[in-house]
């Protein structure tokens, strides 16, 4: 879960060089100078903010790592040895430095010098095998700060995934996805000849991912259909919608919400979105948080807030000094409520899971699916001055009035359903509520 995004001034490395090179030094010194200044950059706010006290001297030998891989990959032959760095940060600092300006200049004709950086970075922030701590280059950074503020877009084919097997569990509206028929429940089974058994996830997902124009083919096993189905998709650039809505025959309302965004409008829109569903006979509520990976903490507290009286106990944060911290849900909530379920899944994370056990603790909701991510904590962006960023996990959370941990562990729903084709969540959620509605046919207070 991130915290609203803050920049950071950045730190300025040895002035006086830096000075000089600003009147001396040639493009490729002043690149080489930029990108060791980065890599500061991130070991000293991962010093800072990160949740557990690190090691200088083991946090600069991640980074060592990191660069020597890269260059190594490259073709690199020749690399010096780091030498032993002392464990105070700045010592730590001036010995990796003498040793990463050596590198760099031995790399240079196979990699660039922000590559070298970004690599050394990833390795620092990677090696804490937290899903909130990680390094993001200039362009990925840019992608998740718009899909915070609620304006996702990428380039591929629109679908989510669960697996492996590799299930496709939501098609986006308005994609290469749904204009060629993929179906919720859709095994992919290869992409473009290569079987999909021999990936992982983010392999997986390289492979579907290319150029905007660019042709992908995919095998697809689907349910109830014996032989294999090829599908020949041409990607293209696929926006998520904040919140998407439906209003069913039935007067089950379902409302999908795929970010809880830094400027509110997640719970503008859903505030909205639920009064006009009300206007036209809304009897009960779905809120899919399938996909939602979560977002800015005060949003997550605004959402419950519609459902919920204000101020129950949503969030306690404890920090790296031990201070423990407890947020509640800021409403007020709708004057009319109405029964709800909620739909969750392996892509819902952060915020995503704390909303929900937040709803299944306080007994507002029932939940329909799959266990979550299991990753829920606080994360803080910093933006590093070459436009580059990191998320770093600064506070450890618990969820909900009961306090549970959920990092690391998910959150399981009330009834666990399979990706199927079509929707079995979905239906088992509406099958719920309009039994609700059919035995008590009157509003619910907010709270249950």
């Amino acid at each position: 879960m991130a915290r609203a995004v803050r920049r950071f001034t950045p730190l300025v490395l040895l002035p006086l060089v830096v000075v000089v090179a600003a009147l001396v030094a040639s493009p490729a010194e002043a690149q080489r100078a930029a990108g060791l200044s980065t890599v500061r950059e991130g070991y000293e706010r991962l010093l800072a903010l990160y949740v557990d006290p690190l090691s200088p001297d083991g946090l600069l030998r991640e980074a060592w790592n990191g660069a020597v891989g890269a260059a190594l990959a490259a073709g690199v032959t020749l690399v010096p040895a780091l030498p032993p760095l002392l464990p105070s940060a700045g010592g730590a600092w001036s010995a990796f430095t003498a040793a990463y300006i050596q590198l760099e200049r031995l790399s240079a004709a196979r990699v660039a010098p922000a590559a070298l950086a970004y690599a050394a970075l990833d390795a620092m922030a990677g090696a804490r095998h937290e899903c909130h701590t990680y390094f993001m280059p200039p362009d990925r950074y840019a992608q998740f700060r718009a899909a915070l503020s609620g304006q996702a877009q990428f380039v591929g084919i629109g679908v989510s995934l669960s697996g492996p097997p590799f299930i496709i569990a939501h098609v986006f509206p308005d994609s290469p996805a749904e204009r060629a028929g993929l179906q919720p429940g859709d095994e992919i089974v290869a992409v473009d000849g290569v079987p999909a058994a021999e990936a992982t996830m983010a392999s997986l997902r390289a492979r579907i991912t290319g150029p905007e124009g660019t042709t992908v083919r995919l095998t697809i096993r689907r349910p109830g259909v014996d032989d294999p189905l090829e599908v020949e998709l041409v990607r293209a650039v696929v926006r998520i919608p904040l919140l998407t809505t439906s209003l069913r025959p039935d007067g089950v309302a379902v409302l999908r919400l795929t970010t809880f965004a830094t400027d509110g409008a997640s719970e503008r829109a859903l505030r909205v979105a639920l009064q006009e569903l009300e206007a036209r006979g809304a009897r009960a509520w779905v809120l899919d948080l399938r996909g939602n990976g979560g977002g800015a903490v005060h949003s997550v507290l605004n959402v419950l807030g519609i459902f919920l009286p204000e101020g129950v106990p949503a969030i306690t944060q404890v920090d790296r000094r031990g201070t423990v911290r407890t947020l509640t849900t800021i409403g007020p909530p709708l004057d009319t409520q109405r029964p709800l379920a909620v739909l969750v899944g392996p892509g819902t994370a952060s915020g995503g899971e704390i909303a929900a056990a937040v709803l299944q603790d306080t007994g507002r909701a029932r939940l329909f699916g799959q266990r979550t991510a299991g990753c829920a904590n606080v994360g803080t962006l910093v933006e590093l001055s070459d436009g580059s960023g990191m998320s770093i996990t600064s506070a450890r959370l618990l969820a909900g009035p009961a306090q549970r941990r959920l990092d690391g562990v998910g959150l399981s729903p009330d009834e666990e359903v399979a990706v199927g084709v079509g929707d079995p969540a979905l239906e088992a959620a509406v099958g719920w509520l309009v039994q609700r509605v059919v035995h008590e046919d009157e509003p619910v207070p907010a709270g249950g």
